[in-house]
């Protein structure tokens, strides 16, 4: 697989942009779906260091040199496809467990710019999973080492590791500050991967992030805490997009981080990017083979009659895991095209080490 450092390829006009208005639009319309399981120190704005209000981007000082800069590229690109994605684990002042999601797309080409937000929040006590999405067209408006977003309810601003969310769903309100308590991970060693089945990606993550904030389930304010995974990733991804992909996000109670990205290859699954980063913030490249995943169990949606792939044993870095989905009805579901729902499920992760984990499934499945 290619690691050059290439000059930044100037975004094409392709036929996603019919995929992904199909897509987005369809998802727009799934808006309030439920489903139910049958510090001070030198101004520095980089991660890893602290800016002059005194807030700590991180530990372990800057991230390894590569074609992705920060914060710079915490902001808005020119490109195909970019989103902005943090997905956690929340508990609330009386033990309850919650996950979510808040996810803010920008897709398009020369001709037109569109946004989308999807937000979901897992009850986990309740075994409901709540999700909403606002589409619009028209570009992001673009600042300095960082972004700001607003679609309808739904709204996101931050940078350098520093970000503040708010989500709307059914019932659920959710209002979280979230900053990162390491320095940022350059997946493909150095932030850039061109893909051998065709495209390219520029893919960042803040894998360790701290989450506080409220969250309000009809009338009443719940105090929540807990963690985040943040990815930024941009580029051409049209064909990624058709094949599908599984992807794994892991935090273990040792300190390690471990990302794997699965794509639904015609040959068969190919594992196109992973890592391990320890406690100590060292990333190490995950090679082919040495991320193994079994699925063991099948939930069929009852609205998109997706076959879904959950439950996995995973063997990585020297361990041997399960990672077991909270419910299984996490499914973000597109009414308009069933076949383009997606799969994205908060998980416990249990075996040689305990930890916490997000997965996503995306390309649709259905059938015996």
């Amino acid at each position: 697989m290619s690691r050059s450092q290439p000059t930044r390829p100037k975004p094409r006009p392709t036929r996603l942009s019919i995929l992904l208005i199909s897509l987005f639009l369809g998802l727009f319309t799934a808006c309030g779906a439920e489903s139910q399981d049958p510090q001070t120190a030198d101004a520095v704005a980089v991660d890893g260091q602290s800016d002059a209000s005194g807030a700590d981007a991180g530990a372990c000082g800057l991230p390894a040199a590569g074609t992705v800069t920060l914060p710079a590229d915490d902001g808005v690109h020119d490109e195909l496809v970019e989103w902005w994605y943090w997905t956690g684990h929340l508990t609330d002042e009386k033990g309850r467990h919650y996950g979510f999601q808040v996810t803010f797309f920008l897709f398009g080409d020369a001709a037109f710019r569109a946004q989308l937000a999807n937000v979901a929040i897992v009850d986990i006590e309740t075994k409901q999973h709540h999700s909403a999405a606002k589409f619009q067209f028209g570009k992001a408006t673009k600042i300095t080492d960082g972004f700001e977003f607003a679609l309808g309810a739904q709204t996101a601003k931050g940078g350098g590791g520093h970000d503040v969310v708010h989500a709307e769903m059914d019932t659920y309100t959710l209002d979280l500050k979230i900053d990162t308590t390491r320095r940022a991970v350059l997946q493909h060693t150095n932030g850039y991967q061109a893909y051998d089945f065709g495209g390219y990606t520029y893919y960042y993550s803040r894998p360790r992030m701290q989450a506080k904030g409220t969250l309000k389930v009809g009338g009443e304010t719940r105090q929540v805490s807990g963690s985040s995974w943040f990815d930024h990733q941009w580029g051409d991804l049209e064909l990624a997009t058709e094949l599908g992909w599984d992807w794994f996000a892991i935090n273990l109670d040792d300190g390690r981080d471990i990302m794997a990205f699965v794509v639904h290859a015609k040959g068969g699954d190919l594992m196109v990017g992973g890592s391990v980063t320890g406690s100590d913030c060292v990333t190490r490249e995950l090679k082919p083979g040495e991320f193994k995943v079994k699925s063991l169990g099948q939930w069929i949606s009852p609205e998109s009659k997706c076959r879904w792939n959950i439950g996995w044993e995973v063997s990585v870095d020297g361990a041997k895991l399960a990672l077991n989905p909270v419910i299984a009805a996490q499914e973000v579901f597109n009414p308009k095209t069933p076949e383009q729902s997606y799969w994205e499920g908060a998980s416990t992760v249990t075996g040689d080490v305990k930890g916490l984990a997000y997965v996503e499934l995306a390309g649709c499945v259905t059938g015996s």
